[in-house]
């Protein structure tokens, strides 16, 4: 067990897992090292879902939470104690803070029901609360429920440490997920800060197609495969190259020199 991160849910938060070949809801205090849960790709939210192991398990100790609720189009309700930094699924902007989810925001659930947010409230606990996150090969992301009753799966990152594409895989990248040589090791924050900052540049890159608004951010109703058709590689490479120039200044080195790897060896597409 590690004790560290920021980015993590309560005791009791259901985990959306795999056991015996039946999908099943595990506690997330309870999952371990090798248990498999259901994920999909972190920059693309119309991939199918698919189950990928547990690499690493985390406690941390926090004294604010917030309690963001969430309403499905059913009327079914999911209520979770979450850390503020932990970032959630927007479909219009993202990965986003639990802290910085608006009123009505939309996400969505594991079977694409549609969901908003309903309530997000600081819980303050200046005794400190022990929360818990873990993380997930490759995919880097996971499902979560508040388990009481029936339960809509929310996507949420593990915003764990790791090695990170600077050049996203949704605008053409294929260097392996995972891979040491070629990508940089990030800490949580700076993790969770970059998806943030390209996130926000890329949704307001933008073309109309067939007469709809698109943007270069991959989403929801907007996979990586739609993306790489509808904006050319020369133009995927000179935003990215713009946005390391401007809001990701301080990683514009680490860029270049992934772009340049995967020029060499042809794996960009």
């Amino acid at each position: 067990m590690k004790f560290w991160g920021s980015s993590c849910f309560v005791a009791g938060t259901d985990v959306l897992a795999s056991s015996g070949g039946e999908t099943v809801c595990k506690k997330i205090e309870d999952v371990q090292v090798g248990d498999l849960v259901w994920t999909r790709p972190e920059d693309d939210a119309d991939a199918p879902l698919e189950l990928r192991p547990v690499t690493a398990v985390y406690q941390n100790v926090v004294c604010e939470l917030r309690r963001v609720t969430v309403t499905d189009s059913t009327g079914n309700v999911e209520e979770l104690g979450v850390t503020t930094e932990h970032p959630i699924y927007s479909v219009t902007r993202g990965w986003v803070r639990a802290a910085d989810l608006a009123i009505g925001e939309e996400i969505t659930s594991a079977d694409g029901r549609v969901m908003h947010v309903t309530a997000n409230l600081v819980e303050a606990h200046p005794e400190g609360i022990v929360t818990y996150n873990f993380q997930v090969e490759e995919g880097h992301t996971y499902f979560v429920a508040d388990g009481l009753g029936e339960e809509s799966w929310i996507w949420v990152h593990n915003t764990c440490a790791g090695y990170n594409h600077f050049f996203p895989v949704s605008l053409g990248n294929k260097i392996p997920r995972g891979n040491t040589k070629f990508l940089t090791y990030m800490s949580e924050k700076a993790h969770t800060l970059f998806h943030e900052k390209l996130g926000k540049y890329l949704s307001k890159i933008t073309k109309t197609v067939n007469g709809k608004k698109v943007s270069m951010l991959a989403q929801k109703g907007n996979a990586g495969k739609v993306v790489r058709k509808n904006f050319s590689s020369t133009r995927r490479v000179n935003a990215l190259k713009k946005f390391f120039k401007g809001p990701g200044k301080q990683w514009e080195k680490q860029f270049r020199a992934e772009l340049k790897e995967a020029r060499i060896r042809g794996i960009l597409k």
